[in-house]
């Protein structure tokens, strides 16, 4: 998980490269309280949720209102993402991994970054014109 409340910019690297090191297939995503959890109420109720539209609570938004700023939480996510994808062993084990579904698995998941990244941007030109 990554910009957790009370969570600092060298807490997220460290979960990044520790994530890495540690997984078969790595996964990030941004800490989101779920509705209906105890932690969601619970930061309701203190006025610190600042969205409850369903369609914020994918893994590119940070909800929380705490003494992250969104938008860096965001953008240093997804910079790390793109340091993931970039990275050397991420493109070997998507291309030759010895374990099929490994590599599929990493295949898959170029293919839905990229997916992603080229809606996000077509969505942004869309709203610009």
């Amino acid at each position: 998980m990554f910009g957790g409340p009370g969570t600092t910019w060298r807490d997220n690297l460290a979960t990044f490269f520790k994530g890495r090191a540690n997984s078969d297939v790595f996964r990030m995503t941004i800490f989101t309280p779920l509705p209906g959890s105890k932690l969601h109420e619970r930061l309701a109720a203190e006025g610190r949720i600042s969205s409850f539209r369903p369609e914020d609570y994918y893994y590119g938004k940070y909800v929380i209102r705490d003494e992250h700023n969104p938008r860096s939480v965001r953008a240093a996510y997804f910079g790390l993402q793109l340091l993931h994808y970039l990275l050397p062993d991420t493109l070997v084990h998507a291309a030759a991994d010895s374990n099929r579904a490994r590599r599929e698995f990493n295949r898959r998941a170029y293919r839905g970054a990229f997916e992603f990244v080229l809606g996000s941007i077509l969505r942004a030109g869309r709203a610009r014109s």
